[in-house]
């Protein structure tokens, strides 16, 4: 039972949650959102429910982070001069300062 509960937990929480970083910028399908890199970094892409990075990318304080609009049915993730283009979904940017 033990396992059970620990299961639906990390649906629940979401497993981007368990990755280390600090979530920066979030997109839910809508709403699309650019920042400025809040310090010098590695930036990691997640799918909201995943583990697993779509992409990472070291940068300075002050680069561009966040969505754009994609194609029709796509986002575009941004980092720096970096994009990525995804399916639509609920994805987030975490980050991790450089040590």
């Amino acid at each position: 039972m033990l396992v059970a509960l620990a299961g639906s937990f990390v649906f629940i929480t979401g497993c981007s949650r368990l990755v280390k970083g600090e979530q920066v910028v979030e997109f839910r399908g809508s709403g699309f959102d650019m920042r400025t890199a809040k310090g010098d970094g590695q930036y990691a892409i997640f799918n909201k429910y995943s583990n697993k990075p779509r992409g990472a990318y070291n940068l300075r304080k002050g680069e561009r982070i966040g969505f754009d609009p994609g194609p029709v049915g796509r986002v575009r993730a941004v980092a720096g001069n970096n994009e990525i283009d995804l399916e639509d979904g609920w994805y987030v940017w975490k980050y991790r300062p450089l040590r």
